[in-house]
C-alpha cells in the first residue's frame, strides 16, 4: 500500500490515494488494488501498478519494511477485537477456515517472528501480475486500444471493462 501511494500520489500526483487489501475467503482469496485517476493517466497508472507488483514479487523486502508491517499488523489486530461483533467475526473465521481453536493464542508470536525469508515465497506466488484481472471504469473508449497491451478485453458497456492480464 505505501509503495503504491508513494509512486502514484507522491511521485506522479495521479491520485489522492491508492488502496490495497486482501479479501481472504475459504475457496479463494483476492488481492485488490484500487485508485481513482483521470483518463489521461489511467494507462500509466496501470503500468506503474504492474511495475510495483513485479518488483514486489521478485525483490526481497528489507528488514525495515518487515518491521513496519509487523508493527502495523499487531496494532491492527489489537484494534480488531474491540467489540463483541469483531470478536465474533474472528471466532467464526476460525470455523470457516478450519483453523485450530488456539490459532489466535499464537498469532502475536508468529507475526512478531516474521522474517524476510518467511514472506518471500508468498511475494513470489501471489504478487506476480500475470493472471490478474483489471477493472476499468470511466471513458474507456478513449483509451481502449492502449488497454489491449495488458491483455484481452471484455467490454461490459461504454463505461466499464474487464481486462484479463497476459
Amino acid at each position: 500500500m505505501s509503495r503504491l501511494n508513494s509512486v502514484l500520489r507522491e511521485d506522479k500526483g495521479f491520485t489522492y490515494g491508492a488502496n490495497s487489501w486482501i479479501d481472504a475467503r475459504k475457496l479463494g482469496t483476492t488481492i485488490i488494488i484500487s485508485t481513482t485517476v483521470e483518463n489521461s493517466s489511467a494507462i500509466e497508472t496501470i503500468r506503474l501498478i504492474f511495475d510495483q507488483l513485479r518488483k514486489f514479487s521478485t525483490e526481497r523486502l528489507d528488514d525495515d519494511e518487515i518491521t513496519r508491517a509487523v508493527r502495523y499488523m499487531m496494532g491492527s489486530f489489537a484494534r480488531s477485537v474491540e467489540s463483541p461483533a469483531q470478536v465474533s467475526a474472528l471466532i467464526s473465521g476460525l470455523d470457516l477456515l478450519n483453523l485450530p481453536d488456539d490459532y489466535y493464542d499464537h498469532f502475536y508470536r508468529k507475526i512478531s517472528e516474521t522474517t524476510t525469508d518467511d514472506v518471500l515465497g508468498s511475494q513470489q506466488k501471489y504478487f506476480n501480475p500475470q493472471g490478474w484481472t483489471i477493472s476499468v471504469c470511466g471513458n474507456v473508449k478513449s483509451f481502449m486500444d492502449e488497454l489491449r497491451q495488458f491483455g484481452s478485453l471484455n467490454v461490459l458497456n461504454e463505461e466499464a471493462m474487464i481486462i484479463e492480464t497476459l
